[in-house]
């Protein structure tokens, strides 16, 4: 932990209130504040979004590391009231912290405390440790513009490195059943300016020393080819990008990982359907928008709830991806559904992770039915994953 963390952590303690501020997030400055809940000391977080009020309540070392995450990058500016002192952090365009301490004489303390700022630079000691490091520098990652060449991630990239790197820690879980053999086969559907791709490719070659072969794919053929001009002058040749839609996909016959993030409506469901076919070992897979059953899902329970569009949709997104889970439990697949990144980065932050089953038995596919099926019969639907997975109607 540095110095300003420090100091954090121990303001923390004997917290008044404090505010997150200087961003360009959506949900302007966040305000935190001391409350008791069933008698335990928690601390609430409070923002505005589209004219809307959020809050959300989070133990001291829940919120110490919710703070980690945004300042600094996010937020530029913490502010931190106690009943003897403030705190202001303030990051300055190089990355480095600033921090001012002074008394709070409101209070009538006599405590002595020196108001003479000093300076903390970040930049080598964050208090999370990533697996592609901060300040050394990643050349892709200075090509694609996350780093300047001095191996400092630039301002309006940070939540884009903490994403890649919280990937990378949804990749690392799977790696113990992932690597059985030379080489490792890697599809990366939707691949766009293929930050994450370029990221496994590291992990796998650089942290794990593994041979891989990986496919990139996506319909923007001028992204495809400037992907592979990239990967050719670091001297990738293992890693190739190819213009065209998972649908039509039909160049491989086995894949051990497939990944699929923000690919749109059913596209989902077909790079889940080719990961089955391929029989891979591991899915990740972060959904986009869902349009399939927005207006098919006929539960009568929930009717009156139902008719507000905002709601339909978002229920027909849990309802979604529910179903994705359910399908890959009943073909041999264990899953687990979990936030990706947080929602102050993107809204698109549900992962589903689906391992291969090295033991599938008939009454655990029984099992694993029968929930689809009551699952299917109580939103009265019949989704495309089903269909694709070629499970047999009840």
């Amino acid at each position: 932990m540095s110095d300003y963390q420090a100091i954090i952590a121990e303001s923390i303690k004997m917290l008044i209130s404090a505010t997150l501020s200087k961003t360009q997030s959506k949900k302007g400055s966040i305000k935190i504040k001391p409350i008791t809940v069933n008698g335990r000391e928690m601390y609430q977080v409070s923002w505005i979004e589209n004219a809307q009020a959020f809050h959300k309540n989070y133990s001291y070392t829940a919120l110490l590391d919710y703070i980690t995450e945004l300042f600094p990058g996010t937020y530029r500016q913490f502010v931190i009231t106690t009943a003897n002192y403030f705190v202001q952090c303030l990051e300055d365009k190089h990355g480095t912290v600033h921090v001012v301490k002074h008394a709070n004489k409101t209070a009538g303390t006599s405590e002595n405390v020196s108001a003479k700022p000093y300076s903390l630079n970040t930049n080598h000691n964050r208090k999370k440790h990533y697996m592609l490091k901060e300040g050394s520098v990643i050349p892709w990652l200075v090509d694609l513009g996350v780093m300047d060449k001095q191996g400092h991630v630039i301002r309006k990239y940070h939540d884009k490195f903490r994403q890649i790197n919280r990937f990378l820690e949804f990749v690392d879980t799977v790696w113990p059943e992932l690597y059985k053999h030379d080489p490792l086969r890697v599809v990366d559907f939707g691949c766009g300016k293929s930050y994450l791709t370029f990221a496994m490719h590291y992990y796998f070659t650089e942290i794990k020393k593994a041979q891989v072969e990986m496919i990139g794919l996506d319909l923007k053929q001028d992204v495809m080819t400037s992907c592979n001009v990239l990967a050719q002058r670091y001297g990738m040749n293992n890693l190739i990008f190819k213009t065209g839609d998972i649908a039509g996909f039909t160049e491989l016959t086995q894949a051990d990982l497939v990944v699929c993030l923000h690919a749109c409506d059913t596209a989902t469901d077909y790079a889940i359907q080719k990961a089955v076919t391929w029989n891979a070992k591991a899915i990740l897979a972060v959904p986009c928008c869902h349009k399939e059953l927005i207006h098919t899902i006929q539960a009568e329970p929930l009717t009156y709830m139902m008719k507000h569009g905002i709601i339909r949709e978002r229920v027909g997104s849990l309802v979604t991806d529910t179903l994705r889970a359910l399908a890959l439990e009943a073909v041999g697949y264990t899953v687990t559904i979990m936030e990706f990144i947080a929602t102050e980065h993107t809204p698109k932050n549900i992962l589903i992770r689906a391992q291969k089953l090295s033991d599938f038995s008939e009454s655990q596919k029984k099992i694993a039915l029968e929930r689809l099926y009551a699952f299917m019969e109580f939103w009265n639907v019949k989704p495309l994953i089903v269909r694709l997975l070629n499970i047999p109607e009840k």
